[in-house]
């Protein structure tokens, strides 16, 4: 037989509480009529006392939920539907918005880019006084980056050693039951045992260590002083106009130079007070864009032609600006000249069957004092040009037109 549980507390008249292992339900009412309130719904029972006669009716909780869940789901499968429309054309709208913030992004790098290019010649070196050559004759303090070593401490020496005895003996029986207390002095004991051997094993190992160290720093300072001699002498060399000296100088100097082009020159020497510098040009096509780039709405990009004198604007600066660069080096580097002449040519399709392929464009003298005072974040390069009188034609849409082949580049000497 089935274990059963049923009680009612009497709560109040005609209120009474039923207990079950079903639940716990509430009925209300008087003898004949009484309603109880349970966890499976309302039941409602009508009778005659004493007579055995009733009629119960029931409300169940779950009356209705059929219908209610089918509409639920004809519901849900229209709302989802919904979503789903409006999750695509979000999805369209989001990846449309993405492709145009990546597109407006590589557009402004590049736009970066470009004026980075325009601005490269900007940053010109410091030209050295009469003071700081005489202090670079002088041979520079050696520095070591050479790490030390610390000073011996025996004390934690020791402690070292102690601590790996405890640490052995802790993985051994029965030392491994024992308190960490126990097993640390018995550690110490044993440490004691082996110390006095031990110390003349570290000391010779820490002689060892400096005397190694000492030989590194002899030989870092033995490179050091051929350097600094072998680097006296070649300003020595440069300072006294020695032309092979200046000559190799100069050519590293120029191919030091981190242009984001090629660039390749030919450098002549008369004598140690000016330099000659045949240089060759990068093209118009190959350093100024053509077309301006704008992002569209669609996602896509328009590309507006960029005119003439834009264009022959941006490639007067960069290319005036590049000659003005390879001048403030030389004269950074090469103290004993005055002058620095530049003769600058690019490649162009001959208008006659005799023409050189070679035009030249212009021609540039610089004297030191120039470079000296020029200012690097002057706007407008033309006019601070003008004042070294060049030799350069300019149509009217700025374009840099032939000139005669100097002199200079004919014979070079």
């Amino acid at each position: 037989m089935p274990f059963r549980f049923f009680r009612r507390v009497r709560i109040a008249p005609g209120l009474t509480l039923n207990l079950s292992k079903r639940g716990a339900s509430l009925s209300l009412g008087v003898p004949g009529a009484k309603m109880t309130f349970g966890t499976r719904g309302v039941t409602s029972t009508l009778g005659i006392p004493g007579t055995g006669l009733f009629y119960t009716s029931r409300v169940s909780r779950r009356s209705g939920r059929g219908s209610s869940r089918r509409r639920s789901k004809v519901f849900n499968a229209a709302q989802r539907e919904s979503i789903e429309v409006t999750s695509k054309a979000e999805r369209r709208e989001l990846a449309m918005e993405e492709q145009i913030e990546e597109t407006r992004k590589q557009i402004q790098e590049e736009e970066a880019e470009y004026e980075e290019l325009l601005n490269i010649w900007r940053d010109l070196p410091e030209i050295p006084t009469s003071e700081e050559i005489a202090a670079a004759l002088e041979m520079q303090a050696f520095k070591t980056d050479l790490e030390q070593p610390f000073p011996l401490d025996l004390n934690k020496e020791k402690q070292s050693i102690i601590d790996a005895i405890q640490c052995d003996l802790s993985s051994k029986l029965p030392y491994s039951f024992l308190p960490g207390f126990v097993v640390r002095r018995k550690a110490k004991r044993m440490a004691e045992d082996v110390w006095s051997s031990r110390t003349a094993e570290i000391q010779s190992a820490y002689e060892k260590t400096i005397r190694t160290y000492g030989s590194r720093v002899d030989e870092a300072k033995d490179a050091w002083r051929t350097q600094e001699t072998a680097r006296i002498a070649k300003l020595q060399k440069l300072l006294d106009g020695d032309l092979l000296e200046m000559h190799k100088t100069a050519v590293e100097v120029i191919l030091g130079i981190k242009f984001p082009f090629d660039t390749w020159c030919d450098v002549y020497l008369n004598d140690a007070s000016e330099i000659f510098v045949n240089l060759d040009l990068p093209e118009i096509e190959d350093v100024i864009p053509s077309h301006r780039k704008t992002p569209l709405k669609g996602g896509g990009v328009s590309e507006v032609r960029i005119d003439d004198f834009s264009r022959n604007q941006d490639y007067f600066e960069l290319v005036v600006g590049q000659t003005v660069l390879i001048a403030a080096h030389l004269f950074a580097t090469l103290p004993s000249i005055d002058r620095v002449v530049i003769a600058a040519y690019t490649q162009r399709l001959r208008k006659k069957r005799l023409d050189d392929i070679d035009t030249y464009v212009f021609q540039v003298v610089f004297p030191k004092v120039f470079i000296e005072f020029f200012d690097a974040d002057v706007e407008d390069l033309m006019p601070v040009i003008r004042q070294l009188s060049p030799i350069m034609s300019l149509d009217n849409d700025w374009g840099l037109e032939r000139i005669e082949r100097p002199a200079w580049v004919q014979e070079p000497q």
